[in-house]
């Protein structure tokens, strides 16, 4: 009986201590979730002026216009200019001129609904910015932002991502000089590599802001690399005594003693509770008035996009077992697996076969990115879940799978040469 109570008590420390070490990692990634919403903006430098211009494309009735937003500051003390007047001039691809509108200010902002020839022309058009105040009169070229180019200087993004770079490399290298390279192979690390570029790269590449602000599959593609592709290679690169080496041994000693983060590494690593969050997460955020509010406010974006990591790792510490702890029976593990499945395939089915576009945060984007509809978008983001899906988890069912069924069938052969040689 004593020994039994032994065995439990360390398989539960074992398993606390894996669930916060993961969770190092996990929160590290949550925490540098940002996203970013809001209008694009663009700093244009005209002499001593700082011209800070939001430029889109609208419908004003059947035509096209582009919504030009901007202030003006001065550039050496940052100082608002006052009384400034404002023009743009606009011209074609091949240099003829357009027009050329004054651009009222109210207030120090300058708004002018200026006519294009459609949504998507609005980016080959050029600009001249003019403007007359105190400080005199300069000019500049406006060029609206390249999509394609954007990519984002985060620095809590990065900081995090050194930060699990270092957790990593610490129990990579420890295990290294104790010569256990088996746990430690440069296999694992180009998995570490390659989940970690998975969870930072989609918050600081394009994709970023194409997702959040021109197409809904995008922003899937987005969800599932940081929620759910990202979390499971982490994972599956620590497995083992790797997992235990990456936090500092004073650490691990404390957290595996510390009776409330058994409780609560047990309790989370319950399936109900692991698939439950799974649901919230997924589930919740895309209804489409909570998607929506997401996608217009930055801090319910940030905890958007960190309720999907945690979900992931969550889930993935079911399946993968990164302790070795033989909490779930491969069974019970592939029926973890299935319920997320299902739950996804749900959600997916719902954005394929839906008749209409569900979120008017994308449907009423002007500018068409790829000429995709809104409804033809929303369909391509539940092909991307359902693939994405697919792709891990019909992976690792194959992985739990075909083992089981080579060690049956060798059983079987085992059985019938006995039954011969009888």
């Amino acid at each position: 009986m004593h020994a039994i109570s032994v065995h439990r008590s360390a398989r539960s420390s074992r398993l606390a201590v894996a669930v916060c070490a993961a969770f190092a990692l996990g929160a590290i990634a949550a925490s540098g979730a940002s996203a970013h919403t809001g209008e694009p903006r663009s700093v244009v430098k005209a002499g001593p002026y700082r011209i800070v211009i939001s430029a889109g494309p609208v419908a004003v009735g059947r035509r096209s216009a582009l919504a030009f937003r901007s202030t003006i500051s001065e550039r050496a003390g940052g100082a608002d200019v006052a009384g400034a007047a404002m023009r743009i001039a606009v011209s074609n691809r091949s240099g003829s001129l357009r027009g050329i509108y004054r651009v009222p200010g109210y207030g120090g902002i300058y708004f002018l609904n200026v006519p294009i020839p459609s949504a998507d022309s609005w980016r080959s058009l050029g600009y001249r910015i003019e403007v007359d105040g105190p400080l005199g009169a300069f000019g500049a070229e406006y060029v609206p932002p390249n999509l394609f180019d954007e990519w984002l200087f985060e620095p809590v993004v990065l900081a995090m991502a050194g930060l699990g770079s270092a957790l990593f490399l610490h129990g990579f290298v420890r295990l290294r000089r104790r010569r256990r390279a088996d746990h430690a192979s440069f296999g694992r690390l180009v998995l570490f590599a390659l989940g970690l570029c998975f969870m930072v790269g989609p918050l600081v590449s394009p994709l970023d802001p194409i997702g959040d602000h021109y197409l809904l599959s995008a922003h899937m593609l987005q969800h599932v690399l940081i929620g759910d592709a990202g979390p499971a290679l982490i994972l599956l690169s620590v497995r083992g005594p790797l997992l235990f080496f990456t936090l500092p041994r004073r650490l691990l000693r404390i957290l595996g003693h510390t009776a409330w983060v058994r409780r609560v590494a047990a309790w989370l690593l319950r399936p109900r509770v692991a698939l439950g969050v799974w649901a919230l997460a997924y589930g919740g955020w895309h209804i489409p008035v909570l998607y929506d509010y997401a996608t217009t406010h930055q801090v319910v974006h940030d905890f958007e996009h960190a309720s999907f990591v945690v979900a992931g790792f969550l889930v993935w510490s079911l399946l993968i077992d990164p302790a070795g702890s033989s909490h779930l029976s491969r069974g019970r593990r592939l029926a973890v697996a299935a319920s997320v499945f299902a739950m996804g395939t749900v959600i997916s089915d719902i954005l394929v076969f839906s008749l209409h576009p569900l979120y008017p945060v994308y449907a009423e984007q002007a500018e068409r990115i790829f000429s995709l509809s809104a409804l033809r978008d929303q369909q391509l983001a539940g092909v991307v879940m359902s693939v994405e899906q697919g792709l891990t988890l019909g992976t690792f069912a194959a992985v739990l799978l075909v083992p089981a069924l080579r060690d049956r069938r060798r059983q079987r052969e085992f059985v019938a040469g006995r039954e011969r040689l009888a």
